[in-house]
């Protein structure tokens, strides 16, 4: 892992880590139900060839999670955003 933020909500953390590939950073969310640890979902989609999500933000409102990576063209990074709200169970 190298970065994480808990949602203001404490349902869910976001988080940097490799999971998938190595050396690639991904956004990754993983979401508490009152059992525990109930689920991982990865965010940001492919990545090209050499990619990363370097840093991220949930915005104040804990709608959306804005992310600075190089996803779309590499080495060109980029502002990106994610509407948290399109994933299930994120603001119970």
């Amino acid at each position: 892992m190298v970065e994480f933020k808990i949602a203001p909500s404490n349902t869910y953390i976001l988080f940097t880590a490799n999971l998938d590939e190595e050396y690639v950073t991904a956004k990754y969310l993983a979401g508490m139900t009152s059992s525990g640890w109930a689920y991982r979902q990865k965010l940001n989609p492919a990545l090209v060839d050499c990619g990363n999500v370097k840093s991220f933000l949930i915005t104040p409102n804990a709608l959306s999670l804005v992310y600075y990576a190089y996803q779309d063209t590499d080495h060109v990074w980029e502002h990106n955003s994610f509407l948290l709200t399109k994933l299930w169970n994120v603001n119970n």
